[in-house]
């Protein structure tokens, strides 16, 4: 385990690690209930904070419309569990402690709220867009300004900076890799209409996102009295769940007007879960008997939606659109296949080594008892090839080199050459052969081809 990689910080990769060695290799019903565990843990840290806003039946409909969107991100990205789902759960939680810490001035919160930061910015670093949203509540708002007289939000600051020092310290050693790569993710678009498409864009499938939680919701939205379940006395709850819910995505918009680019659509999700709190608080609903059953049945329906959708996504993205999901490379397989091929040369001797393309070898290394070490080249979202520094500036080519080890990448067809820009760091990999892999798929598909070149240890 290292404390930073190129794409994003630690944290994720400590808790698959964790996962792994409770579930073993090639297990992966452990990461699955971890995404699971984050999503309930998103909810119930909502419902903690919708407590102090409505009567408790209207703060459980609240957290139940926030599993719902959590949900909902895991059928869209089908992921059992990724950087964005963890980064909304550490979100609401770090809500929940923020308000506790402004509204009472606790010392207990204010320690929560510097833990969830700090566990947030290794998360993934779209957590600062939530600090300078607090920093900025913090200074806007009466109950805010009245805490900096105190040290507990200083200590709280100190907490979170502690908590992110050892990625830091990686950060700064390692030029700032994972900013570097989110600058290249950046789709910029061309002339001066992206400056104006690309807000739109994004805008628009946020607004998407949202309409899940929105048709839970309506059955309580569209009641006609306006019976208020919150203490008016105060607008510190609005104030507080507006700069939350919509200060994120104003940030978000001002950066892709700035540089006219379209950003990805996840990037604004682990922000939304307050979203169905700020609707039940803006329209100031509460939800009578017979409007808390309609809620909960259109719930339950929703759910149950969501998770035929997730069981059956794959099969269906593939048979409609010819192409197969990440689920369906036969991983398993490609790993016993690569490892009988390095046993044939190297018997009775651990892999040491996995190189080549991000997801192939990943895989190779999760499906081993040996977990061999992954020395990446590219990039997991896209088909360019990342310079070694770039990808894995925890080793060198000269390691691999040393012990040796197999590199796997997505093969041509009658191409039986190791592709050029592995050549150039190992030019004594050898060409061992093309494996001609079946999807994980009922549907026709061609077999995927993956190549395979062996390098001896030593090979300098």
């Amino acid at each position: 385990m290292q404390a930073g990689y190129f794409k994003h910080p630690p944290l994720i990769a400590w808790i698959y690690e964790l996962a792994i060695t409770i579930g073993g290799s090639g297990h992966v019903w452990p990461i699955y209930l971890a995404g699971a565990l984050a999503n309930v843990g998103a909810a119930y840290a909502c419902f903690r904070l919708a407590r102090s806003f409505f009567a408790e039946s209207d703060a459980f409909i609240g957290g139940l419309a926030v599993l719902l969107l959590e949900t909902l991100a895991h059928v869209v990205a089908f992921e059992p569990l990724s950087h964005n789902t963890l980064l909304a759960t550490v979100v609401a939680f770090s809500c929940w402690f923020a308000y506790e810490a402004l509204a009472k001035g606790e010392w207990k919160w204010w320690l929560l709220l510097g833990v969830s930061l700090g566990l947030g910015m290794l998360t993934k670093y779209d957590m600062g867009i939530w600090a300078v949203c607090l920093l900025l509540l913090v200074l806007f708002s009466r109950e805010g300004r009245s805490q900096l007289r105190r040290p507990k939000p200083y200590l709280s600051a100190l907490t979170a900076v502690m908590i992110m020092s050892p990625n830091l310290v990686w950060l700064a050693q390692h030029q700032f890799a994972p900013f570097r790569y989110a600058g290249n993710r950046m789709l910029v678009m061309e002339g001066a209409i992206g400056y104006l498409t690309g807000p739109l864009v994004f805008l628009t499938d946020q607004i998407i996102w949202v309409l899940c939680p929105v048709v839970m919701l309506a059955p309580m939205l569209a009641l006609r009295n306006r019976e208020r379940s919150v203490d008016e006395k105060s607008g510190f709850e609005s104030q507080f769940l507006g700069w939350f819910t919509l200060g994120p995505l104003v940030i978000f918009v001002i950066i892709a007007i700035v540089s006219a680019s379209r950003l990805r659509p996840l990037w604004e999700y682990p922000f939304l879960s307050l979203v169905p709190l700020w609707l039940m608080l803006a329209f100031r609903r509460h939800a009578e008997m017979r409007s808390r059953t309609r809620v909960l049945a259109t719930a339950a329906i929703l759910m149950g939606i969501m998770v035929v959708g997730f069981v059956i996504q794959p099969a269906v993205c593939a048979y409609a659109t010819n192409t197969p999901s990440k689920s369906d490379l036969p991983g398993r397989e490609m790993a016993v296949k690569v490892k009988q091929l390095w046993d044939a040369r190297q018997p009775g001797r651990r892999m040491p080594y996995v190189a080549g393309q991000f997801f192939l070898a990943q895989n190779v290394s999760f499906y081993l008892p040996e977990r061999p070490h992954v020395f990446c080249t590219q990039d997991p979202s896209f088909e360019k090839v990342l310079p070694f520094d770039v990808a894995c500036p925890w080793t060198t080519p000269d390691a691999v080199k040393q012990q040796g080890g197999i590199v796997v990448w997505y093969a041509e067809r009658g191409n039986s050459e190791v592709p050029s820009w592995i050549a150039e760091v190992f030019p004594h990999a050898q060409y061992l052969t093309t494996l001609e892999l079946p999807w994980q798929t009922g549907a026709n598909l061609d077999p995927v081809p993956v190549g395979v070149a062996y390098i001896a240890p030593s090979s300098n």
